[in-house]
């Protein structure tokens, strides 16, 4: 397996840069399988934790300054 690689979001396949990729199970481990409809590449997108978006109540922790 190759070494992950420090880029945004991937919208196009890296082999052909097609836009015909299809997203496979669920975001639920930190990655999830991404494959294209037009050469048969597979990969794997690493997602990393940037923070958080209240959707209800308050978020009442103290921001380090």
């Amino acid at each position: 397996m190759n070494s992950p690689s420090r880029v945004g979001e991937t919208v196009t396949c890296p082999t052909c840069e097609s836009d015909e990729i299809t997203y496979d199970g669920w975001l639920d481990c930190g990655s999830i399988d991404v494959r294209c409809e037009d050469c048969g590449s597979r990969w794997c997108e690493l997602w990393q934790f940037t923070g958080i978006a209240m959707i209800e109540g308050e978020d009442n922790r103290e921001v380090e300054s």
